[in-house]
């Protein structure tokens, strides 16, 4: 069984179990055309199937998909050099080949049409003769470019293997047959010697067969897995985000040919990732990797924006490329911006961030690392002292030298370590904002002092907001975990809105690793919150922890922008190849923890997460190297659905009406109950209990009055007091904290004014409480 290219399994999340995925149909990647770059040049004709990928040029070029842990390509070339008839050369001219369709590309060479289909399970490769050219043995040969044998010889009517040097099968060539005008079927042989393949109709089929005449191999990519250790990081699904206005979700994919050749894919999907709508990007050239790849919508432009990294083979160095895509368009679209690095430099790891549905900003806003290489010839090499550079596209733009869109002059981001002095490195920033409050974005990185006093430093994050014009914010924001000095803080993400952000990553002991690590696995997934229009809330909290083992990467982290309290956090840990999303509340503690895979033999790979606000769900994703399928899953983390707040009792001497403000939910930090309708100027008192009651207070001297909640232990819970407005309005804030199981609860006001005989009070108001 093959692996198929880009699947998506969509799957509810549940508490302890999953249910069965449902498997998205396979798709193939049309052939199109990808511009070369301006620093890799590159760039051509490419299409791919379920397991492999295709460059159409002077030659055809067949890459079979590895793998991450196969050390390099194995591509498979083909050139039509020599097609006789009997003892007749028939002539061959080599005209540049031409697309015919979506799948189908072909090479008109005088004698014949080469053509080539561009199939799901692999490349089926024809020969049309129009008429028959002669008398005899019709051969077919072609030059195979390629470092795989096969065994030399006359194979018959038999499929052809190409191995590696370790003897692995990587290619296939089918065995070849004729179809005549008729529909008659003529096996055919297929010679081998060196470098070179030839197909063989005898004499007689050639005289028997009604022509036109089509000659059909198929080359299939025939390797799974190159060793008992599956190759990991295939497929890697690096991030997810929404467009609010359509109400679909793009992730991006990434695929490894080998562990030298990484490929990027863009594919659009409906919320929920209830159905696919197709690919609608694709980076495969096989001379630079496409790696990093961050997304996020322009509300202003209606387009996407996909941020990620090149690296190219020719140069050695890493530049920072990005795609701009019109909304709900399903088309296919390799339309690429160009960010051009410093003389002597590499950029790499950006971070992109857009604005929300319906705004008027057009811009996206990329960070980026910035490494120096110098001395070393321009080919990208770990700086000590790297970099975190910042810029604005307007990607309304028109095209120009930088490619689609309109780049603002870059500027570097500083921290609170000596410029010169220290390292700062893996750039991230919040998703998407509202661009309606003091700042746009937080822009938070790792950060090392290379000359910290004593000689040695751990990785710090610090962080730095801008405006909506792009200007920073005064001051840096620094990680509370910080300080003091005992753990490494590594591999950051940022998401946030309207001046709260929350920020994760993890922690590892820098008493076992006392030197300037270049890993971002830790022991301990943290998680913190900032809100700066107000004192700095949520402290750090630990979400997962192995002890000493360093084996946890934090992958995507989302912000509820409803509830402005919770947060979901996904993470894998690389040994027993787990993935797990938690949710979390206004204090950064776990209101819920959820193993998303956990297959043992597989390995899972976390991925991005966003905010779905009009479902109030997350959405995530990961992909699993399973051996066979190698699928991509999306998933979701949903709140409980809970009974809206229902009134009850009969108040008797009614004081105005009770109700329940904002989301009822554990770990909800702005929740509020409220009373309109009283008297103005009054002292009035909020009962809370666990149990409802209905004891009238007329024995008391409350007249009509009737108490409907338990104030008796072990019910009670607790009385908050407000004044009431000029209007007769009151509210007080009871934020709801993690700890806290599900349960229902059970609200009263009393509104007092002196005597006794003129109190009055509310219904009552039960409220679930829920996760």
């Amino acid at each position: 069984m093959r692996a198929p290219l880009l699947v998506v399994f969509a799957l509810p999340l549940a508490a302890q179990s999953l249910p069965s995925p449902t498997l998205a149909p396979d798709v193939i990647l049309p052939i199109h055309t990808v511009p070369a770059d301006p620093i890799g040049g590159g760039g051509g004709t490419f299409a791919a199937g379920a397991d492999y990928k295709v460059r159409f040029g002077e030659t055809m070029e067949f890459t079979p998909y590895l793998g991450a842990s196969y050390p390099h390509n194995q591509p498979f070339a083909w050139r039509t050099t020599r097609i006789t008839i009997g003892d007749a050369m028939l002539p061959l001219h080599g005209a540049q080949g031409t697309v015919e369709s979506a799948t189908r590309f072909r090479y008109d060479l005088g004698a014949c049409l080469e053509t080539y289909e561009v199939r799901l399970e692999g490349l089926e490769q024809t020969f049309t003769f129009a008429a028959r050219p002669g008398e005899g043995d019709l051969r077919i040969r072609g030059i195979v470019g390629t470092q795989l044998v096969a065994t030399d010889g006359d194979r018959g009517h038999a499929n052809v293997s190409f191995f590696d040097r370790e003897g692995a099968a990587i290619v296939g060539f089918g065995a070849c047959t004729a179809e005549d005008a008729a529909g008659r079927r003529f096996p055919m042989r297929t010679l081998v010697a060196g470098n070179s393949i030839e197909l063989v109709l005898g004499a007689a089929d050639v005289a028997a067969a009604a022509w036109p005449l089509v000659v059909d191999p198929l080359l299939t990519n025939v390797l799974l897995s190159t060793s008992a250790t599956l190759p990991l990081g295939q497929p890697r699904v690096t991030d997810v985000a929404r467009d609010d206005e359509n109400n679909q979700l793009m992730i991006a994919i990434q695929r490894h040919a080998s562990a030298t050749d990484e490929d990027l894919f863009l594919r659009l999907h409906t919320d929920g990732f209830a159905g696919s709508l197709g690919l609608v990007f694709a980076d495969t050239d096989t001379t630079w990797d496409s790696t990093d790849a961050k997304v996020t919508f322009v509300g202003g432009a209606d387009r996407w924006v996909a941020a990620f990294t090149r690296a190219f083979d020719s140069t050695g160095t890493k530049a920072v490329r990005w795609h701009p895509h019109i909304a709900a368009s399903t088309a296919l679209d390799t339309t690429i911006g160009f960010l051009t690095p410093a003389a002597g430099s590499s950029d790499l790891r950006p971070a992109v961030g857009g604005y929300a549905a319906f705004t008027a900003e057009p811009w996206a806003v990329l960070a980026w690392q910035r490494d120096l290489n110098l001395g070393a010839g321009g080919t990208h090499t770990n700086d000590p002292n790297s970099q975190i550079w910042l810029t604005r596209i307007d990607v309304t733009g028109t095209a120009g030298g930088g490619g689609p869109g309109a780049a603002a002059p870059a500027v570097e981001i500083t921290g609170t370590d000596p410029a010169g002095q220290c390292d700062r490195e893996r750039p991230t920033m919040n998703k998407e904002s509202s661009g309606t409050t003091t700042s746009d974005f937080l822009i938070a990185f790792q950060t090392y002092w290379n000359t910290a006093p004593g000689g040695v430093d751990d990785w710090d994050v610090e962080g730095r907001r801008i405006d909506g014009t792009g200007a920073f914010l005064p001051g840096v924001w620094v990680a509370s975990s910080n300080f003091p000095n005992n753990d490494h803080k590594l591999g950051p993400i940022v998401d946030g809105w309207n001046d709260e952000y929350v920020v994760s990553y993890t922690l590892a002991d820098n008493t076992a690793i006392p030197f300037k690590t270049l890993a971002i696995e830790g022991s301990r997934v943290a998680i913190e919150s900032y809100d700066f229009a107000a004192p700095a809330i949520g402290a750090p909290q630990v979400v997962a922890n192995t002890g000493f083992v360093k084996s946890l990467v934090v992958t995507g982290l989302a912000y509820d922008t409803l509830t402005r309290s919770h947060a979901v956090v996904v993470h894998h840990d690389i040994l027993p190849h787990s993935v797990h999303a938690t949710k979390v509340g206004f204090h950064n503690r776990i209101v819920e923890a959820f193993t998303a895979y956990s297959t043992a033999g597989h390995v899972g790979i976390g991925g991005g997460a966003c905010f779905d606000d009009d479902a109030d769900r997350f959405a995530f994703v990961f992909g699993v190297e399973d051996g066979a399928q190698q699928p991509v899953y999306g998933n979701l983390v949903t709140y409980v659905a809970t009974p809206a707040p229902t009134t009850y009792g009969a108040a008797g001497c009614s004081g105005g009406s009770i109700a329940w403000s904002s989301y009822h939910r554990i770990g909800h930090e702005h929740g509020a109950l409220i009373l309109t309708g009283a008297a103005p100027g009054r002292i009035a008192l909020a009962l809370a209990s666990l149990a409802p009651a209905n004891a009238p207070l007329a024995a008391l001297g409350y007249g009509s009055c009737t108490l409907l909640v338990d104030l008796l232990a072990p019910n009670y819970i607790t009385a908050f007091a407000a004044i009431t407005s000029v209007s007769g309005f009151a509210e007080v804030g009871i934020p709801i904290d993690e700890s806290l199981p599900p349960f229902l609860c059970y609200f009263q006001w009393f509104v007092l004014d002196g005597p006794t005989t003129n109190t009055t009070n509310t219904a009552g108001l039960s409220v679930t409480f829920d996760r």
